[in-house]
């Protein structure tokens, strides 16, 4: 049966129209109906049809004009040049500026618009903006050399990384200010506050959960890294070594991954890592420039998250160093693995983008 008008001609709702204008029944009309067109009609259909033709004289339907189009053809063409020239522009920005947006469109039209004129919007990623051509063809490459990676491929890697922590927020902060006042009026001890309590570490992350956590004294450099290694790294390798055996096979090697600092590639440290025998990321090391596929960093941006919220019991160094190892040891592992688990996702996403920086 056909319970929907729009189905139904226009010949056909006339006829329903011109046989209830004559007096006939609903249940008549019914009769007729499908006596004549060879299909059904509900009582529904009709009651709607009348209610349509005595309200507008007519049983067309009309397209509904909608809301207005704020912006033009040309109008769109203006905002995609004008959202490329201002990179440095949020969508929030672009809405609340009179000349970007003389219309006074939405952040949500606005976004719509430049999708559909091909241009989307991302956050610029940290420590990416130095990266030149090369550095974007290493990336693809190194994409490339794993895109076949499966989650056990993955597991046979650790990730080492050394970080500066204190109580700061990752995502975009704000501050709001009243007329003539001034950013430093209004956190004006911000800088040293975050020098004060600024400590430095080094960490060690695994598919069955974090590692080593050491405080870092001073710069580092070729002989502390050295000493870091031998003292906190090397003693827990073979139960690392025992995991990764026991879920990928006997003969699976170990992988060690740190960036690319020049302490990282002394002579010494080099000939500890041959010792070791640690089976090699790619021929080219991990490429430059690549926070955005090294999980540890997402693990330091959860810590500083959660060191921000506990920022007004946090008055010195000492306290961080203790605030943080709670952190650390008791942090979810579940959470790593789902990291471990988003690795083949970014080498496809990295390869997409042709080495160009991805959202993780």
């Amino acid at each position: 049966m056909e319970p929907s008008t729009y189905r139904l001609t226009d010949q056909q709702k006339y006829f329903i129209v011109f046989r209830r204008q004559q007096g006939l029944s609903y249940d008549q009309i019914i009769i007729d109906f499908e006596e004549e067109f060879g299909r059904p009609v509900t009582e529904g259909a009709i009651s709607k049809i009348m209610d349509k033709f005595n309200r507008t004289q007519s049983v067309q339907n009309f397209d509904s004009p909608g809301r207005p189009l704020i912006y033009s053809a040309r109008d769109k063409r203006d905002l995609a040049r004008v959202s490329i020239t201002n990179q440095g522009q949020s969508l929030r920005d672009i809405a609340n500026n009179e000349l970007l947006n003389p219309a006074g469109a939405s952040k949500s039209t606005i976004q719509r618009t430049l999708v559909d004129s091909g241009i989307k919007t991302i956050v610029e990623p940290k420590r990416l903006s130095f990266m030149e051509s090369i550095d974007l063809k290493n990336r693809k490459s190194f994409a490339k050399g794993h895109l076949e990676w499966t989650l056990d491929d993955w597991k046979r890697v650790f990730f080492l990384d050394e970080a500066d922590l204190l109580p700061t927020y990752q995502g975009k902060q704000y501050i709001r200010l009243r007329e003539n006042q001034r950013p430093g009026d209004v956190c004006p001890n911000l800088g040293w506050k975050q020098k004060k309590l600024t400590i430095k570490v080094f960490g060690m992350v695994s598919y069955w959960g974090v590692g080593p956590l050491v405080p870092v004294k001073g710069t580092m450099d070729g002989p502390n890294y050295l000493r870091i290694l031998q003292a906190h790294v090397e003693p827990v390798l073979p139960d690392l070594l025992r995991k990764v055996q026991g879920e990928v096979g006997r003969r699976a090697q170990l992988i060690m991954v740190d960036d690319n600092a020049q302490y990282h590639r002394v002579y010494d440290v080099e000939n500890w890592k041959k010792r070791m025998g640690f089976y090699p990321i790619s021929p080219s090391g991990w490429p430059s420039y690549s926070p955005d596929i090294n999980i540890i960093e997402n693990i330091w941006g959860v810590l500083e998250d959660r060191l921000y919220e506990h920022k007004q019991s946090l008055h010195k160094a000492s306290e961080m160093w203790e605030y943080t190892q709670e952190l650390w040891n008791h942090f979810d592992v579940e959470f790593i693995q789902t990291l471990y688990r988003s690795l083949p996702d970014r080498m496809n996403n990295l390869y997409n983008c042709r080495g160009d920086p991805i959202n993780y």
